[in-house]
């Protein structure tokens, strides 16, 4: 498991939030809501959108009413209530931009339920290639009800090529994946052919 880092999701390593523009939104296993800040909606994942897609079956919710540390206020309600699913099934989105750019993802997690380390843990990967095998949000957060983040920025060069999301269960009876929120940032104004598009711009993992 990755060692968790005091890293802003506002804050990139190379560019300043005003350069990013929201592309995709998504508020797992919660409803659609505004977000002054990024001025723009997180929609719930079960709407249907042009946008992306989840590729699950056997999903769920679980909400919790409890204030998550690190979380500003009109971000309670993204963090209060997970996406995860049951078994023997993986959890997947399928995001689709539907524009070429340098994009920042980030994803949102707090653990809402296991109350040590060790007790959920999964793989996260991006189109195929792992981010972390042994991702927990526990251990990641230091504490239950604690928002805890994972980052990265790539290019996107071809038109309509598809992100792709999984979370991924490593032990059939007590882990099951879950995250909160799916947030794809792209920059104004980039000019094309310094990036990648397939995540190896580095990962960050970081408190909020």
């Amino acid at each position: 498991t990755s060692t968790s880092t005091s890293t802003s999701t506002s804050t990139s390593t190379s560019t300043s939030a005003s350069e990013w523009v929201p592309s995709v939104l998504i508020n797992c296993g919660g409803k659609s809501f505004f977000d002054e800040y990024l001025n723009a909606t997180w929609l719930a994942d079960t709407e249907s959108s042009p946008a992306f897609e989840m590729a699950a079956t056997n999903f769920d919710t679980y909400s919790v009413s409890e204030a998550i540390m690190g979380a500003r206020s009109k971000l309670q309600q993204l963090y209060q209530t997970e996406r995860n699913v049951g078994n023997p099934f993986d959890l997947k989105y399928v995001l689709r931009p539907n524009i070429t750019g340098y994009f920042q993802l980030t994803l949102h997690f707090a653990e809402l339920y296991k109350q040590s380390p060790g007790q959920r843990v999964f793989a996260v990967l991006l189109n195929g290639q792992l981010v972390d095998p042994e991702f927990d949000v526990y251990e990641q957060a230091g504490a239950r009800f604690k928002a805890v983040t994972i980052t990265t920025e790539f290019e996107v060069a071809t038109l309509g090529r598809d992100i792709e999301l999984e979370f991924t269960r490593l032990d059939f009876g007590k882990n099951r994946p879950l995250v909160q929120g799916i947030q794809l940032m792209v920059m104004k104004d980039h000019d094309m052919g310094s990036g990648s598009g397939d995540g190896s711009g580095g990962w960050y993992f970081g408190l909020i």
